[in-house]
């Protein structure tokens, strides 16, 4: 018996695992305007996160933020660091978790829209 509801326990933990990844809706994306009058160097700096989509490759992750730093008029050099935490029980195994990026203004007339790309993900 004891067996079972371990399993079933076991088996719970990885659905809700797997589905924890999911958002769903219907339709398309809703249209969001570009900003108007954007001053790229108001949003240098380190921010933090305050609420996100669950992501796969920022599974487990707490204590996220980004810092952002004006590399030249065109170029944002972007640092995400989270730690990466894993509980069994009383047990916590805590390492820090940090991707780098950069964001580039691709056309100078839309200085808000940036291209964001890191390292060894599809552009």
């Amino acid at each position: 018996m004891t067996g079972m509801l371990l399993m079933s326990l076991v088996v719970l933990s990885l659905l809700n695992t797997a589905t924890s990844f999911l958002v769903l809706g219907f339709g398309r994306c809703p249209y969001v305007p570009v900003k108007q009058n954007f001053d790229i160097s108001r949003y240098t700096g380190k921010w933090f996160e305050y609420q996100r989509f669950p992501a796969p490759f920022e599974f487990n992750q707490v204590c996220g933020f980004a810092n952002y730093t004006l590399l030249d008029p065109t170029t944002v050099k972007v640092v995400n660091d989270g730690i990466q935490e894993i509980r069994f029980l009383w047990w916590k195994w805590r390492t820090p978790d940090v991707v780098y990026g950069e964001a580039v203004i691709t056309n100078p007339s839309q200085p808000s829209k940036l291209r964001v790309s890191f390292p060894g993900s599809e552009n």
